[in-house]
């Protein structure tokens, strides 16, 4: 789920120019454990912005293919 929000009125001057705060929750399972995760964003994006959740899921993939899994099986 993504979630976004207009930052508080009485956000810190160096933050200025940040538009939008996200919050995004990730939940599912992996290896038959359940999981859920939370994450916030901050953008130049308008709160309003059809491409906050694209470019989040473009981030994602790259972070993905970043890291590398090793899987062990033991016998």
């Amino acid at each position: 789920m993504v979630e976004v929000f207009t930052p508080p009125p009485d956000i810190h001057p160096s933050w200025q120019k940040v538009l939008s705060v996200i919050r995004v929750t990730r939940s599912g399972v992996r290896d038959g454990i359940a999981f859920s995760t939370l994450s916030y964003y901050i953008s130049s994006l308008p709160p309003t912005s059809t491409r906050i959740a694209k470019v989040i899921r473009q981030h994602w993939h790259i972070e993905n293919r970043l890291h590398w899994v090793q899987r062990c099986h033991f016998q």
